[in-house]
């Protein structure tokens, strides 16, 4: 119920969404107004419970690009080694299936996250050329 609501809102703005920390405003609004049968079912929202969709809703398809060239970039800077692109590619996958049921910034994963930027930068594709 609560992606059914939230494509609503995509739906009625899909550039930049509707704005950072409004999503819980905007879905109860767009509960009460499109979906009044579904109130009764949902209590106690807290989030989306999906990061895409809370990115989705609240910057729009501009924010989500943005936020995806993010998780790319992490991957595309890994160095060329075979370890540490499994590695680094084992990481991000996790993180990028993890936020289809949760919320990455309010989660533990966060920590993982951090390590997984930490680990980018700490072995960049200059390493390889010598540049040390």
């Amino acid at each position: 119920m609560m992606c059914q609501v939230a494509s609503e809102t995509i739906w009625q703005h899909p550039l930049i969404g509707v704005g950072i920390g409004d999503e819980r405003d905007s879905y109860h609004h767009t509960l009460d107004c499109s979906f009044p049968e579904l109130k009764p079912y949902i209590t106690g929202f807290s989030d989306l419970h999906n990061t895409y969709l809370k990115v989705f809703t609240s910057t729009g398809i501009i924010g989500l690009v943005l936020f995806i060239w993010v998780f790319y970039s992490l991957f595309k800077e890994l160095d060329d080694s075979i370890e540490t692109k499994a590695i680094g590619g084992v990481l991000l996958t996790l993180i990028l299936q993890y936020m289809f049921i949760g919320n990455l910034p309010a989660s533990y994963l966060t920590i993982l996250f951090l390590f997984v930027m930490s680990f980018t930068l700490k072995y960049p594709n200059q390493l390889k050329a010598g540049t040390t």
